[in-house]
């Protein structure tokens, strides 16, 4: 068996041996994505981050992530520029090139699914989202999830399960839920509004993950 390729220590033997900035152009999917990739590169490059998703639909929800990744940039503590470059949004050259394939599954187990809202109530985190998301409908359909998110300085937190989606959140919960999408330009009429859900993650297991590859199991 071959040694497995630590490719942490050959991104720093690289890095060791950059001289002056030089620029370097990334591709960005979304916000939460980029995030710790942005921080870390941007000590030792000017980045040019091209964000270009014709995937994305609808177009509402296109504007939303971009408008998020114009926020992180914004926020963000980089020792050198982090330049936005949007690409061209149009969603036929995706539909073209998808073309036949388009009811193809994902699997048994998806990856991975973004939620950018998550409260701690009665030792079970809640995540929020809305019934008319095509998300929510594919975990009606396919329960199986895997979501993730970003510690600063640390890397991925990786969160394997089954999305529970009996709608258990307290009335706390529901208003911290009900402001986040607010304040993502979202359009919600009050925290009791039928759309807006919270569902948990049974059975989960956890790994902060590393930019080198590795997975360390998290105990829940």
């Amino acid at each position: 068996m071959e040694p497995k390729i630590n490719y942490q220590l050959k991104l720093e033997q690289i890095l060791q041996g950059l001289e002056g900035t030089p620029r370097l152009l990334l591709h960005s999917c979304c916000a939460p994505c980029s995030s710790y990739v942005l921080e870390y590169l941007s000590r030792y490059f000017q980045i040019m981050l091209f964000y270009y998703n014709p995937n994305i639909d609808p177009p509402a929800e296109y504007a939303r992530r971009l408008a998020e990744q114009e926020r992180l940039i914004a926020a963000l503590p980089a020792e050198h520029p982090v330049t936005l470059i949007p690409g061209e949004y149009d969603p036929a050259v995706y539909a073209e090139a998808i073309r036949g394939v388009e009811d193809t599954p994902e699997g048994a187990q998806p990856h991975v699914r973004p939620f950018s809202f998550a409260a701690l109530q009665d030792g079970e985190i809640q995540f929020c989202t809305a019934t008319t998301k095509d998300c929510y409908r594919e975990m009606q359909a396919i329960p199986r999830v895997e979501l993730t998110a970003w510690k600063p300085g640390r890397g991925w937190i990786i969160l394997r399960g089954r999305a529970n989606l009996e709608d258990r959140a307290n009335a706390t919960v529901r208003e911290e839920g009900f402001k986040h999408m607010v304040a993502l330009g979202e359009d919600w009429d009050d925290p009791a509004d039928p759309r807006l859900t919270f569902f948990t993650i049974d059975d989960a297991e956890a790994w902060l993950c590393d930019i080198d590859g590795s997975w360390n199991p998290i105990e829940l």
